[in-house]
């Protein structure tokens, strides 16, 4: 029996042979010189424009593409680690194909290193255009104002949306998978991105004012911008409760520093809420969740719409504050009443200030006077004489 099997194995492993064998005869291509390990057919490619080049000298001896860039042009790759660097992001090329930190380099070779001379590489869904309105865009930068419910990034934590519905991952999408069918291909020539990002976040319940880059420099400006505070925003929102005037919450927020600062717009009676008041918000640092936990903490006010945060008075986990936050102000049936509607930030590349502003979302002024409205139905009613006929059925 071991030995039948022992000839059944043979057997195969020559039929595998064979057909391995033909297969070389009749593609040669798959196995020419070209595809040995680190050097690849320069396939179909973005637009691409030579932005280094350089011959390995005559008395080079064979090395690794990394290890001749650092000893021959110590200038411009100091370290092996920047040559591999810039080999792992597909940018070398030697003799014109695609080259990889494993690749060997002869002398005489020419070495060029390649980047993307703009940022075609995604075919556009122009169905898809209309779903993120555009507030401003050039060749670097943009500014949109994200729907609520929409995630920036994704995420699986799931939270209320337009209507109060719950909203997981918004059917796979988000800003990052729309950006690209949104805003326009950039036509710079100064290190585009391959596909548009987003520099900083909004929860996926807020609407409102977005950054996002569309070359590598005004991602690093923009970067830079709100890491140093240097980008000024403001934020409408509608909260449960009663605030007259303007403060400053200094609050930290996970063991890191959070300053909020804050001012009343104007307030409303509601019957199913006694007050709201809406207010203008000021973040001068940007922790997570911030401005939703500094107004349910801190000023005992949670957001309208907040499923997560909530309640009166300070102190408190997440999950106890939260607890307290009464079931109409969880469940407002409209989502989050937070919106960022104002920005001032430089701009990344050619300096100078932008100023952006949108108007609060509809719904806002819709539950302000529906709100309103009802109170002063009721109280009305209240303060209206009783009729006499009543009085008289009254009698015993």
């Amino acid at each position: 029996i071991a030995q039948r099997r022992s000839v059944h194995f043979i057997i195969i492993l020559l039929s595998a042979f064979a057909g391995h064998f033909s297969l070389a005869l009749s593609n040669p291509q798959l196995f020419s010189a070209s595809s040995r390990i680190g050097v690849h057919e320069d396939g179909p490619r973005r637009a691409e424009r030579v932005v280094w080049s350089g011959t390995i000298p005559e008395d080079k001896y064979v090395e690794p593409l990394p290890t001749a860039l650092h000893s021959k042009w110590p200038g411009i790759y100091s370290t092996i680690t920047s040559a591999k660097k810039a080999c792992r992001k597909r940018e070398m090329f030697v003799d014109g194909k695609l080259a990889s930190c494993s690749t060997v380099v002869y002398p005489n070779d020419l070495v060029e290193r390649r980047q993307r001379a703009n940022a075609g590489l995604f075919e556009q869904d122009h169905t898809l255009r209309a779903t993120i309105p555009v507030v401003y865009e050039d060749e670097e930068m943009a500014v949109i104002n994200k729907p609520a419910g929409l995630a920036t990034h994704g995420g699986t934590v799931a939270e209320s949306g337009e209507g109060g519905t719950p909203v997981g991952k918004s059917n796979g999408r988000s800003v990052r998978s729309l950006l690209i069918h949104v805003l326009k291909p950039t036509t710079s020539q100064e290190e585009p991105l391959r596909r548009p990002v987003h520099v900083h976040r909004l929860d996926r319940p807020t609407s409102g004012l977005l950054v996002c880059a569309k070359t590598k420099p005004a991602l690093r400006g923009l970067s830079e911008s709100f890491a140093s505070r240097g980008v000024k925003k403001r934020y409408r929102a509608v909260v449960v409760g009663r605030l007259e005037g303007s403060g400053t919450v200094d609050a930290p927020l996970d063991g890191a520093p959070a300053v909020t600062t804050w001012k009343a717009v104007e307030t409303t009676r509601s019957l199913k809420y006694d007050w709201l008041t809406t207010l203008d918000l000021f973040p001068a640092t940007g922790r997570t969740h911030q401005l939703r936990r500094h107004c349910a903490y801190q000023l005992g006010c949670p957001i309208l719409g907040d499923t997560r945060y909530g309640g009166y008075g300070d102190g408190g986990s997440d999950e106890e504050v939260g607890a307290k936050l009464p079931n109409a102000s969880k469940k407002s049936g409209s989502g989050l009443y937070l919106a960022s509607i104002e920005l001032n930030i430089d701009h990344p590349t050619r300096g100078g200030g932008l100023h952006f502003m949108i108007e609060e979302p509809p719904k806002f002024a819709a539950l302000r006077v529906r709100e309103q409205g009802r109170y002063d139905r009721l109280s009305a009613e209240e303060k209206a004489p009783i009729s006499p006929r009543l009085l008289d059925c009254e009698k015993p």
